[in-house]
């Protein structure tokens, strides 16, 4: 009954949006770091999606210009309020914007939340390691990324960011939750060892690339090389992350190059303020004559999204069920509350028919463990996992609980499948 209340909503939902087919998603990322936007860039490529960037506190009069050219009715915002605040979210929406903002606490939750709103599966995905995608990295560093970036595109793979030591919890639910069967881990660690036993645990298989084995593309007829002076670092490079084509190298050149030995061996030369500002207008010409899928989109991604969201209420609620059990804090308990009043109205949604409603209902409540997480700052005593069984256990539960509602399978049965 709720299986055939959902396949009914989406088609009516495709039938809304064939109908509204002049509306025009735009991803949007942060100004501060371009960990957010190297996740955008792939998503961007599967389904034609423009990225605009943002600035943290205010919406500047460039961007604007630049959703307006765009004929922008919704905006995907990636990344947190630390990179991307609330009031850039409530400017937008006050300025009549479809805002949907998609986000972890940290960039591996981020990461893993953006594989899992445009993914529903994936035999491979990329791996990058936090110190190739911090604030400060140099060009060098940004080289690197911007291959990873270019395996991701290839191979239509969710780009995943851990810590150079370990693999992080949510990163090793998402490689479960989407059936990853291999990696390409790109990293300027020396050590990593604990990632790669880790993937061994898993079944995964792994290639691993460095600067001193770096990735040739394939599949490129032409290869767009772009340089930039060799002691830049990516807030100055951050436009080749957003450039509409495949097939990008990011090079370095030593600062007494001249001109024309630049011009023979680049496609683009970044020198100055003004060839950056050249470069954006052309990426958002590109944008605008793009041919935007978006019935496929929400066909691909709103489909499964209630029964996703199922599954991340039902594994919160055995998460914090634990904590509370092991420190008595209330506040877990008020949490696992909420949960379970949630998933019980997402119910009663379903069956009346209002799936849209229950989406809604269930993205508000996850919106607000995040908040709560992301404030109380208690993530961080979650950050190294040492039972990856455990994990595997603790999703597993939560799926099973989350047939259970839509087939109305007996209690009886559900435990016995938990607990043999």
């Amino acid at each position: 009954m709720i299986r055939n209340l959902i396949q009914i909503f989406s088609a009516i939902l495709l039938i809304s949006l064939a109908a509204d087919i002049n509306a025009e998603p735009v991803l949007a990322t942060t100004k501060i770091t371009y960990a957010d936007t190297i996740l955008a860039k792939v998503v961007s490529e599967m389904y034609g999606y423009p990225i605009v960037l943002l600035d943290r506190d205010k919406i500047s009069n460039e961007t604007l210009q630049e959703l307006r050219e765009l004929n922008a009715t919704d905006i995907l915002i990636i990344g947190g309020p630390a990179v991307v605040s609330k009031r850039v979210e409530d400017d937008l929406k006050s300025l009549g914007y479809n805002v949907t903002r998609i986000w972890g606490v940290t960039r591996y939750e981020t990461s893993a939340e953006v594989a899992r709103f445009f993914w529903d599966n994936s035999n491979k995905a990329i791996i990058v390691t936090r110190e190739i995608v911090n604030e400060n990295t140099k060009l060098k560093e940004v080289a690197l990324v911007r291959k990873a970036v270019e395996k991701a595109i290839e191979e239509k793979a969710p780009i995943l960011i851990t810590p150079p030591g370990h693999l992080e919890e949510n990163i090793i639910r998402v490689l479960i939750d989407l059936g990853v069967q291999n990696v390409y881990i790109f990293t300027l660690s020396k050590n990593i060892t604990n990632i790669t036993n880790t993937l061994k645990e898993l079944g995964i298989t792994y290639e691993i690339f460095t600067e001193d084995r770096p990735l040739k593309l394939k599949n490129c007829k032409k290869t767009i090389k772009i340089g930039y002076p060799e002691d830049v670092n990516w807030t100055f490079a951050k436009e080749s992350f957003i450039l509409g084509r495949r097939c990008v190298e990011i090079l370095p050149f030593p600062k007494n190059a001249t001109l024309e030995e630049l011009e023979k061996e680049f496609d683009y030369i970044i020198l100055s303020e003004n060839a950056r500002l050249m470069l954006i207008k052309e990426i958002l010409e590109e944008f605008k004559q793009r041919k935007h899928y978006i019935i496929k989109k929400h066909q691909e991604v709103i489909e499964n999204k209630v029964n996703k969201i199922i599954v991340e209420l039902e594994y919160h609620a055995i998460k914090y069920e634990e904590l509370y059990n092991k420190t008595s804090n209330q506040i877990f308990l008020e949490i696992v509350q909420l949960i379970n009043s949630t998933l019980q109205e997402i119910e009663k949604l379903l069956e009346e028919g209002k799936t849209k409603d229950a989406l809604k209902l269930g993205q508000q409540t996850i919106e607000k463990i995040r908040e709560f997480k992301w404030e109380s700052n208690i993530y961080w005593n979650d950050l190294n996992v040492s039972n990856i069984t455990e994990i595997a256990i603790k999703d597993i539960k939560a799926k099973i609980k989350m047939q259970q509602k839509l087939y109305n399978l007996s209690e009886d049965y559900v435990e016995e499948l938990l607990y043999n």
